[in-house]
């Protein structure tokens, strides 16, 4: 039965791997959160960058800790805590770990994608407050116009025909 305790073991490496990318994207999450509410939006950009970096990473990782996981599956009973017989091997023992980690990785994800909410919500705002400025930027340059545009003179014309 050495096979499903190296499966096991790979598993609980790549989830481990995967958990620690999740770690630093939820700070990179909340650095873009401070930079939106301070207005240092140049900041944003190269944060955005290496979240997908990261975001690349975890996905070489779920490629390759889905076979894996699935192997292990046919092989030990992994959905949910209680479907693991405590025998006390390692087997077991690597089986909590590995449902632990995919636990730690849910609770992770879920803060990430709460404080990606709040951040597109001030993205959101900010976008309406640029739109709105540039309307009103828009309305000014376009009275400025009107009042300094040449006279175009026509030549006069007599209305008043007195006799």
């Amino acid at each position: 039965m050495a096979a499903p305790e190296n499966d096991l073991n790979k598993a609980l490496e790549l989830a481990r791997l995967k958990k620690k990318h999740l770690e630093e994207i939820l700070n990179i999450t909340i650095k873009q959160s401070e930079v939106l509410s301070a207005d240092k939006a140049e900041q944003l950009l190269s944060y955005i960058e290496d979240r997908q970096k990261l975001i690349d990473a975890i996905k070489v990782l779920d490629e390759e800790f889905t076979p894996i996981f699935n192997e292990i599956g046919e092989q030990l009973p992994l959905n949910g805590h209680d479907a693991v017989l405590d025998d006390g091997s390692d087997e077991y023992n690597l089986s909590v770990q590995l449902l632990a980690e995919i636990d730690a990785q849910k609770e992770l994800l879920k803060a990430i994608y709460d404080l990606e909410q709040k951040n597109q919500k001030q993205v959101m705002a900010v976008i309406e407050e640029v739109k709105s400025k540039m309307s009103g930027i828009s309305r000014a340059k376009r009275g400025y116009k009107a009042y300094k545009q040449p006279n175009q003179y026509m030549g006069g014309i007599f209305i008043d025909k007195r006799e």
